[in-house]
C-alpha cells in the first residue's frame, strides 16, 4: 500500500495508471487470500500455522491453489503484480536510486521470504495426524479460486497492450 501511496503522490499519468492497476491487483489478490485462508479454517477448524501442517497431502486442489497464489504475490513476470511493481519501479529509479534499492529490497525480497517461508511449512510439511480426511475443494471452490489467478495473470497482458 506503501507503493501505491507514492503512485499518487509522483501524480505522472503513466504511474497514476499503474497505481489504479496496482488497487485491482491488491484487491483481486487480498480476495484470493482471504478467501484460501476460510477454505482452510472451514476444512481444519484452525488458522494456526503451528497446528496446520502438510495441507497439499491431505487437500492437494487446496494446497495448488495456495501455491499458485504465493506464485501471484512473488510477482511472476507473467502476472498484474509484476506488470504494476515494473512500472512504479521504472518510476520511481528516476526520482532516487536510494529509494528505489530501499523499497525494491523490502517489496521483493524480505517480504515475500517471510510470506512464503511460512506457507512453504504449512504446505509441505508432514501431514498432521488429527486430520485424516479432510475434503478438498469442491467445483464452486476451484471457480472462484480459478477466476481469481485469471484475472491476476490475463490483464496484465491486456495492460501493456493498452500502453
Amino acid at each position: 500500500m506503501n507503493l501505491l501511496l507514492i503512485c499518487f503522490i509522483f501524480g505522472q499519468s503513466p504511474i497514476v495508471y499503474f497505481g489504479i492497476l496496482f488497487c485491482f491487483m491488491h484487491a483481486i489478490l487480498s480476495t484470493l487470500m482471504f478467501f484460501l485462508v476460510d477454505l482452510v479454517q472451514k476444512r481444519f477448524g484452525t488458522r494456526l500455522t503451528t497446528e496446520l501442517s502438510g495441507i497439499i497431502h491431505i487437500c492437494p486442489n487446496l494446497g495448488l491453489a495456495i501455491i499458485f497464489m504465493c506464485l501471484c504475490f512473488l510477482a511472476l513476470p507473467v502476472t498484474l503484480k509484476f506488470t504494476c511493481e515494473f512500472a512504479l519501479f521504472a518510476g520511481i529509479i528516476d526520482v532516487s536510486f536510494i529509494i528505489f534499492f530501499i523499497i525494491c529490497s523490502v517489496t521483493n525480497w524480505i517480504a515475500p521470504i517471510a510470506f512464503c517461508k511460512s506457507w512453504y511449512g504449512i504446505l509441505f510439511s508432514t501431514p498432521n495426524r488429527k486430520y485424516g480426511k479432510v475434503l478438498d475443494l469442491d467445483f464452486k471452490e476451484i471457480s472462484i479460486v480459478s477466476t481469481c489467478l485469471f484475472l491476476l495473470t490475463v490483464p496484465c497482458t491486456l495492460s501493456v497492450g493498452i500502453l
